[in-house]
């Protein structure tokens, strides 16, 4: 993948996406939630940062659709 992804304001997600994440009827009972393990995260270095990704196999449509979000979408963004 070509390109840098700068991603601002995650930290901030739009109400509508938090209303969805947030949403307890929508989670798996069996999963257990808690903190993140990378809340205390601190990047080594300053932006721009680069993501890698790494598909072995995109013969399904939602990896399919995934590489083409991150070509499409993120990467230009």
């Amino acid at each position: 993948m070509a390109g840098l992804a700068i991603a601002a304001g995650v930290d901030d997600p739009p109400k509508s996406v938090q209303d969805k994440l947030d949403n307890k009827h929508r989670l798996d009972p069996q999963r257990r939630l808690g903190e993140s393990a990378y809340l205390e995260f601190v990047a080594k270095g300053p932006p721009p940062r680069t993501i890698g990704y790494a598909s072995s196999y995109s013969g399904n449509p939602w990896r399919a659709d995934v590489m083409s979000r991150l070509q499409n979408t993120t990467t230009p963004k």
